[in-house]
């Protein structure tokens, strides 16, 4: 008996001595069957992908929080699990952590990554792991024979050290090629036929890179993303999906921001959708791959806030309905900011009416929108614009040379600046999703000291665009706290998409030094 005993303790001891690899590690299912197991998805964007430089070098873990976004903690993921979504999409940037020369990534940033998905599969949920803005407007990895040899080797470089890395996790963990891939015109939707050629080569690099690193690898289900991650019929058609080693275990990916203008906030005032740019993606989708045996993922789709919950509400139905009546599923893109649904700073769900859709929806069901549902999704909100702890964001920008760390209070933000970069917004603290109505007076206040006397800069801006400053002042600071009260009347047209922004770096920053805003108020004073 006790012989036994020690041989299950040895057994056990063995079996946990794995990464976070879940119980059944048989690889059971294809790349169909986790498809359909998958309910819809999440993606934590604007995270780990986040680059403030575009040479290849290791620029240290600050990278992580450097578009405005909090570490990803263990607390976030419980949340997103809490909401009955059962994947979540991780996008990570790695040139910007590789050695120029060997094209090593760092072991830290490769232990950040290791735990931020261990995090992810001990919730129980799928995660997809990615090379996210290593492609893209900015990206080293191009779609286009030019640089097809150069981007190859590099490209393979870097996935024989991820498949190496994650080798012994199990088959809830899903490799992603690359994110949305461009040619070197950077062209968005329409590629030549040698540009599609050379994005096929590197999906099939990937598949070859993986597969050849052996383990769990072998029968990993991997996914292979369009060019540009488009739908359309021209590149839909022209996507090869690679030759494999083992049978049905490819996934394609595309995304869907359809219609454009409504889904972005580059077009604020554009607030309604309608269905045939929808339907047209999906038809694509599903007769270049569905019809020929291959399963499809929605990698990124979302709509930004425009006060528009009505609207929102139904789009969002329309999109995940239509997904599960052709086979496939979902994953919402959450960067924290105009597309969040879930606040990183509280780890609250922001928008818990669009996760029961979407949850409703992928399941088969039918979410009841009616005019009662419509009144309780309306945003109630306090007479302080600037109530939302969860709508302050940062901005530390290392490529310009400001260095710094920023902690989210109960009562606003505090920035330690230890270098100011080479302009006064390279260190910067904003309270976001701001409307500045036309012909409104506003009344703005807040609280602040600084443990350096120094002048700062405050404005209420554009978050788009030229950045166009609709009011702007400055304060003295000082180790004591003082208090700054003012008002100003918006003369220019509604502008859906404001922030109020607070400067604190610059050559002139006496750095290093502490600053603290507190308890912003903006309130219309002439209702």
């Amino acid at each position: 008996m006790k012989k036994r005993f020690v041989c299950l303790i040895t057994l056990l001891a063995i079996l946990f001595s794995f990464p976070f690899a879940q119980a059944e590690n048989d690889f059971s299912k294809d790349a169909w069957a986790i498809v359909e197991d998958i309910k819809c998805g999440f993606n934590i964007g604007n995270s780990m992908d986040a680059y403030d430089t575009t040479e290849i070098g290791d620029v240290g873990l600050s990278s992580e929080t450097c578009w405005g976004n909090p570490a990803i903690s263990k607390a976030l993921i419980d949340a997103i699990a809490s909401t009955g979504v059962n994947a979540v999409r991780l996008p990570v940037t790695w040139y910007n952590h590789m050695d120029p020369e060997t094209y090593k990534v760092s072991d830290d940033w490769m232990d950040r990554v290791e735990e931020v998905v261990s995090y992810i599969l001990e919730s129980g949920m799928y995660c997809i792991l990615n090379t996210h803005h290593d492609t893209g407007e900015k990206g080293w990895l191009n779609a286009d024979p030019l640089s097809y040899e150069e981007d190859k080797e590099i490209f393979v470089a870097l996935w024989a050290q991820i498949a190496e890395r994650f080798e012994k996790y199990g088959e809830k963990l899903l490799f992603e090629g690359y994110n949305e891939i461009l040619n070197l015109m950077k062209n968005w939707s329409a590629p030549n036929y040698f540009c599609l050629e050379a994005a096929n080569k590197l999906n099939q690099a990937f598949v070859d890179t993986v597969r050849a690193s052996g383990g769990n690898n072998v029968r990993r289900v991997l996914i292979i993303t369009t060019y540009a991650a488009q739908a359309n019929s021209q590149v839909t058609s022209g996507t090869v999906v690679p030759k494999d080693t083992i049978e049905n275990r490819i996934i394609v990916e595309a995304h869907i921001y359809e219609p454009f203008a409504f889904t972005h906030d580059t077009s604020p005032n554009t607030k309604t959708w309608s269905k045939p740019s929808i339907d047209a993606c999906f038809d694509n989708l599903y007769k270049n791959f569905v019809q020929k045996g291959y399963p499809v993922l929605i990698g990124e789709f979302g709509a930004v806030d425009k006060d528009n919950i009505t609207a929102r509400a139904n789009w969002l139905k329309y999109m995940v309905d239509s997904a599960e009546k052709k086979g496939m599923k979902c994953f919402w893109w959450d960067n924290g900011d105009a597309f969040k649904l879930i606040s990183r700073r509280t780890n609250q769900i922001t928008e818990p009416y669009l996760f029961e859709i979407m949850v409703t929806e992928a399941m088969g069901g039918d979410y009841e929108l009616n005019d009662a549902v419509y009144e309780k999704m309306q945003k109630k909100e306090s007479a302080n614009l600037c109530a939302k702890l969860e709508n302050w964001a940062n901005w530390i920008n290392t490529g310009a040379g400001a260095m710094g760390k920023v902690t989210y209070t109960k009562e606003g933000i505090l920035m330690n600046v230890v270098q100011g970069g080479q302009n006064p917004w390279d260190a910067q603290g904003a309270y976001r999703n701001l409307t500045l109505e036309e012909g409104a007076i506003y009344k703005l206040s807040f609280d602040y000291f600084s443990d350096v006397p120094h002048t700062i800069s405050f404005n209420a801006i554009q978050n788009y665009g030229e950045y166009k400053t609709y009011f702007g002042s400055s304060v003295e600071m000082t180790e004591e706290i003082q208090h700054f009260e003012g008002e100003f009347e918006m003369t220019s047209p509604t502008d859906k998409n404001c922030q109020i922004t607070f400067d604190f770096g610059g050559v002139n920053a006496p750095i290093p030094y502490s600053a603290e805003i507190m308890n912003l108020l903006l309130v219309k004073v002439n209702e």
